[in-house]
């Protein structure tokens, strides 16, 4: 799609509401403020993508490569991110609790999962929780962290 791995696809601020984006290449892009929602991305290379603030409402994402993608603020409301591959990818103040296919994805390495993510997304799954990197000791005392009830065996 590019030929000089330099310059990144800019594609801040547009409107790419219910577009096929499948296969495609979006490494390097910018892609925050844009609208993907509806949008089919499965396949996708979105290698080093910044999707800051970009609205992903009911988009899928099979099979898309998230690796170092950033996250950072994007409305993830009903996204399928089943089999997709996360590396060094940074969710945070994201809301993952209606996001489908936490636990099918790929961990191919730690990611960024702030405080304001966890806060706002309730209790997540233990398999995403481990895949992002969170150590055991901490996955037990996150219920603590947010006056939920501790479990003791």
């Amino acid at each position: 799609m590019r030929d000089n791995p330099d310059k990144a696809i800019d594609l801040s601020g547009a409107n790419l509401r219910d577009t096929d984006l499948s296969n495609a290449n979006l490494s390097n892009a910018n892609l925050s403020n844009a609208n993907l929602s509806n949008a089919n991305l499965s396949n996708a290379n979105l290698i080093f993508a910044n999707l800051g603030d970009a609205n992903l409402g009911d988009a899928r994402l099979r099979n898309a490569n998230l690796s170092f993608a950033d996250l950072s603020r994007t409305n993830l409301s009903r996204v399928d991110i089943s089999r997709a591959n996360v590396s060094e990818t940074v969710f945070a103040d994201v809301d993952l609790s209606h996001v489908r296919g936490l636990t099918e994805c790929r961990h191919f390495g730690p990611s960024t999962l702030d405080h304001r993510t966890l806060s706002r997304s309730g209790q997540l799954p233990e398999a995403f929780l481990r895949g992002v990197g969170l150590p055991d000791t901490f996955i037990d005392y996150i219920p603590s962290l947010f006056n939920q009830p501790l479990q003791f065996y």
